[in-house]
């Protein structure tokens, strides 16, 4: 209860004086307070009641405050003022202030505690109630001349945070739906005339402007706005000037509507040269339900626009891959597909000098003969084309696909990939706009001509004590005139019967001649096998220069064929750089078993490569079981033929159990 005393009310006017008078900057400040206007922002109807607080966060005892108050008097005005929770659980004496609602402001709001005691917990200090104006717009709520103080009448120090509120009128919406599109060039374009209204309403009039260099007005569709009780007027569709007049809707019977809904459906053709642009709703005339003129005032109007999605025009290198020799001329395209509309294109080009030069640059025909074309400069040392440019000189542009430019490259001697990459590369439209792009890059493989030398065939088995043959293959990469080579063998396996000439280069003494340096078996070598053309020129067929004659021994294993020191040359006498596939001999024992049905006694009375499965695989399908004797456990050790079980090692001179089903 608020206790009212003459002389508890002597002190607070005593205190008040105090703090009428202005701080001295020495002050000495009994502790700090923040004050805050809550909510700090707020949106409210027009003529609509809405609350603030005043309220205060202190660090340290508070025994009065006081502030002045002001807003924008042509937006908002105040009520009351009343005081809020913070000097709850205390009696306390509380000035609502003097409201001025012409100027603005509330002077004098001020409370303090009535004897001992002070309050250091956050609280409302004031609350004060306003009302929103008809006016639209924000007013702010500032607070001023703010004190707060303790018991001794000693002042805080303080953060101000104001605040400010926004009244807004509630109108009717009309609008184009959706407010903004992305469409290609060339493609329909549709939109609703929609309304939102805030009361009842009979119907509507209005116009839509559009720019007709932009879009061309096809059809406009009733929305269904009043259902079934609607009567649609679509308007006159003028394309020249850009207008549907006259666009009507009203409400047929008794009654009107506040729901909201489709006015119109608008049904456009985009142009191909189209940039974008707004739509407009103009010339409005919304009536109430009594069939009276709403104001402009009371409604709001939301335009429409459309913005053009232009697909890109791809500039790329074609072929994107390509497998050249070395020392080969070849040609690459720059190739455009417009994505809209275009009348000229430029780009850089850029490749591994090392790997390609160019030859020269020619025009394509994207433009057809109606077209400027020009190079800046080819930089062979530094891999690149500068300012391919081509420009349409007729009117208009071209959507149809060709190719900017051919470039006529030359691989050099170095083996590897040169990308052919674009760069700078800008595409315009008949306007002189540039339009979006995407790129995409070429690679050139070079691939040396190497002369291939094989031995074929490439694996082969053979006996023990067998004589069998092989061939050195060559397939040319060039012209060549010459071949040189050795053969490696191994000499415990193999050895060498004869060396014979293939036959690559022609008859021997006519055409072609042949011959082998040495043969040594002890060593494993055949030495300074060498071939050569005696026509003009050289050959560029495949075939045998060599063919050599073997006998394995009695061993098994497996001998390399290995090709080594090769040489290739021209009929210039110069290197030609070669490949080489190495073959492999597989010596085998080869022994006839008579074996039959059941259990049967065997031996293999030579060195081998047998386990207990490849013997069961080498015997057949009816072997299904191989066992041998351990003597150091004395017992069987059984194999089943085609699992991992006891596959032990087939040792020459002893004795196993072949079982056949």
């Amino acid at each position: 209860m608020r206790k009212k005393t003459i002389f508890s009310l002597s002190i607070f006017v005593f205190w008040l004086i105090l703090l009428s008078f202005p701080l001295d900057t020495s002050t000495e400040f009994s502790g700090t307070a923040t004050v805050n206007i809550i909510p700090n922002t707020q949106v409210v109807q027009q003529n609509t009641e809405f609350e603030i607080n005043i309220r205060v966060y202190p660090e340290g005892g508070v025994a009065g405050i006081q502030c002045d108050f002001q807003f924008n008097s042509s937006i908002v005005e105040v009520i009351n003022v009343t005081p809020g929770n913070f000097f709850d659980g205390h009696a306390f004496y509380f000035n609502n202030g003097t409201i001025d609602n012409i100027n603005g402001s509330v002077r004098g709001i001020a409370g303090t505690i009535l004897g001992e005691g002070s309050v250091s917990t956050p609280g409302t200090f004031a609350v004060i109630t306003m009302k929103s104006l008809f006016n639209e717009g924000k007013s702010y709520l500032n607070l001023s001349n703010v004190i707060v103080a303790d018991p001794n009448a000693n002042p805080f120090s303080l953060t101000i945070n104001n605040g400010s509120v926004d009244v807004i009128i509630e109108r009717t919406e009309i609008k184009i739906v959706p407010s903004t599109q992305t469409v290609k060039r060339g493609d329909f374009l549709e939109i609703n005339v929609s309304i939102e209204p805030i009361e009842e309403i009979w119907g509507i009039q209005f116009d839509i402007i559009f720019d007709p260099s932009e879009l061309t007005a096809n059809n406009v569709y009733y929305g269904g706005l009043f259902g079934g009780n609607g009567m649609f007027i679509p308007g006159e569709i003028n394309n020249t000037a850009g207008i549907i007049d006259n666009i009507a809707c009203f409400y047929v019977g008794p009654g009107a509507s506040s729901s909201p809904g489709n006015i119109a459906i608008i049904n456009f053709s985009v142009g191909l040269t189209a940039e974008g642009s707004m739509i407009y709703i103009s010339d409005v005339l919304l009536f109430n339900a009594t069939g009276g003129l709403i104001p402009p005032t009371l409604y709001k109007i939301q335009n429409g626009s459309f913005s053009i999605e232009i697909e890109k025009t791809v500039v790329e290198v074609l072929p994107s891959s390509k497998e050249v020799r070395q020392k080969e001329a070849f040609t690459i395209n720059i190739s455009v597909t417009p994505g809209t509309e275009i009348a000229g294109v430029q780009a850089d080009v850029s490749f591994d000098p090392l790997l390609i030069q160019v030859i020269n640059v020619t025009k394509g025909d994207l433009f057809g003969v109606d077209s400027f074309f020009n190079y800046t400069k080819i930089d062979n040392a530094n891999g690149t084309i500068i300012g391919i440019i081509c420009v349409k000189t007729s009117p208009g542009g071209t959507l149809t696909p060709g190719t900017l430019a051919t470039i006529t490259f030359q691989s050099l001697i170095e083996e590897g990939a040169s990308s052919v990459n674009l760069s700078n590369v800008i595409v315009g439209d008949a306007k002189g706009k540039a339009v979006p792009v995407t790129t995409y890059n070429g690679t050139v493989n070079v691939e040396i001509n190497y002369t291939k030398l094989y031995i074929e065939p490439a694996n082969q088995t053979v006996s023990q004590q067998k004589e069998f043959i092989i061939n050195v293959s060559v397939v040319p990469g060039e012209t060549i005139a010459g071949i040189q080579f050795d053969v490696i063998f191994n000499p415990s396996l193999i050895e060498v019967k004869n060396v014979s000439y293939g036959g690559l280069f022609g008859p021997q003494n006519i055409t072609g001649m042949f011959f082998v340096g040495e043969i040594n078996n002890t060593v494993g070598i055949i030495r300074d096998c060498v071939g050569i053309y005696l026509g003009e020129g050289g050959i560029n067929h495949s075939g045998n220069i060599a063919t050599i004659t073997f006998i394995s021994k009695m061993k098994s294993g497996t001998s390399s064929i290995l090709l080594s020191n090769v040489r290739a040359g021209d009929p210039a006498g110069e290197e030609a750089p070669t490949k080489i596939l190495n073959g492999t001999i597989n010596v085998i024992y080869e022994h006839v078993f008579h074996l039959k049905k059941g259990w049967n006694l065997i031996t293999i009375p030579v060195q081998n490569n047998f386990t207990a499965e490849t013997l069961g695989q080498a015997i057949g399908d009816v072997c299904d079981t191989i066992v041998k004797w351990d003597a150091v456990n004395k017992t069987y050790v059984p194999h089943p033929v085609g699992t991992p079980l006891n596959n032990f090692e087939i040792i020459d001179g002893m004795g196993y159990l072949v079982h056949l089903i």
